[in-house]
């Protein structure tokens, strides 16, 4: 049983209704934690915001058939999921999809997509530009140097937004 059932479950009850603010409620929701979902079946993260676009229309498209007696959040968890198998057999990323079968996913870890979550909350929080450069930092594998030149910056100012960068997530975090 999921930390989100009874939200995600009066969110698709209220999509049943017609209410106008539930799609963007659902969204609010569940985003980061279904990013995180994504993350761990997608070959290629820059389909993130694809597979999130196109679960959420699957959901919203699906939600008079969704059992509310139900997990509503897993449900969610599983559109999501065979999103990313499609995306992944488009690209030929079949092998991506065999390697995630025998390891242990977030998702089915509690624990582990809160932190991610919030951590991607708190990355939010960030301006355009620090996100550039922790993304490039911690997804895009980029050297400080490599950053520099991406960002036109000098190695030291990319080094002192990192620390920055840093303090304001661990104060975020704690």
């Amino acid at each position: 049983m999921s930390i989100l059932k009874d939200k995600v479950n009066r969110i698709i009850a209220n999509i049943k209704k017609g209410k106008r603010d539930a799609l963007n409620e659902l969204h609010t929701a569940t985003f980061c934690h279904l990013k995180v979902v994504a993350l761990n079946y997608l070959a290629d993260s820059n389909d993130i915001e694809d597979v999130l676009q196109d679960a959420y229309v699957k959901a919203y498209r699906y939600a008079s058939s969704a059992d509310t007696d139900k997990d509503g959040y897993n449900w969610l968890c599983k559109i999501v999921q065979h999103l990313c198998y499609d995306y992944n057999a488009k690209r030929g990323a079949a092998d991506f999809t065999d390697r995630l079968s025998q390891n242990t996913l977030f998702y089915d870890i509690e624990e582990t997509l809160i932190e991610y979550s919030q951590l991607y909350a708190a990355i939010a929080k960030l301006d355009q530009s620090d996100q550039e450069i922790i993304y490039l930092k911690h997804w895009g594998d980029k050297s400080l140097k490599e950053i520099a030149e991406i960002k036109n910056m000098k190695k030291s100012g990319v080094y002192a937004r990192l620390l920055k960068i840093f303090a304001f997530l661990k104060k975020e975090l704690s």
